[in-house]
């Protein structure tokens, strides 16, 4: 799967899941509200945790998650569950809870999967 605009330090991750992604998308929107709780509860320890951008991402998410399971194809399905294990991994380009930035590259790749399934109106503002 070729998705354009993904930044170089994510690539690696993005190929490793695209060797594993699934079509089903059936569990990641409660998946990707479980992790966002799950960093709400740490934003309480971890100061630097950007929950703004992680929210954002998450709602993104959602909506491409709906949006796939009603109208995506196969080929569109498996990019949005790329992007979702993308956010939802603990192994990412930029470690989430490690610096302020810890989410650019998951909106990096949340927005280049978004572009790619003909997605663009759900980008996130950079």
């Amino acid at each position: 799967m070729n998705l354009g605009g993904i930044p170089d330090n994510a690539r690696y991750e993005v190929e490793r899941l695209s060797e594993r992604a699934s079509d089903d998308l059936s569990r990641l929107a409660h998946d990707v509200d479980t992790h966002v709780d799950h960093l709400r509860s740490l934003s309480r320890e971890i100061d630097t945790l950007d929950l703004v951008l992680a929210s954002q991402i998450a709602g993104g998410l959602r909506r491409l998650i709906h949006w796939g399971v009603a109208k995506g194809s196969s080929k569109q399905r498996r990019a949005i569950w790329i992007a979702a294990h993308y956010f939802l991994s603990g192994h990412d380009a930029t470690p989430d809870t490690a610096v302020p930035e810890g989410f650019v590259d998951d909106a990096a790749v949340f927005n280049a999967v978004a572009f790619y399934v003909g997605r663009g109106d759900l980008q996130l503002a950079s």
